[in-house]
């Protein structure tokens, strides 16, 4: 959906990290490592996390 962002306007798809943690386990990964990380520019107008990292490996088994 679109958004205002201050003098931007933006495009964003929101998924929970849920959303993310579920559909990887359900391909067959298991997750490592998962970081939620803000952007290293000090202008940046987001006051939350802007990235989220995952680290994952494919395991033998699919979930359900």
């Amino acid at each position: 959906h679109w958004e205002k962002l201050g003098k931007m306007k933006i495009f964003g798809y929101y998924r929970t990290v849920e959303d993310y943690v579920s559909s990887i386990m359900k391909s067959g990964f298991a997750i490592k490592e998962l970081r939620e990380m803000k952007s290293m520019d000090k202008k940046s107008v987001f006051t939350f996390p802007e990235y989220l990292l995952i680290r994952a490996t494919k395991t033998n088994q699919l979930n359900s």
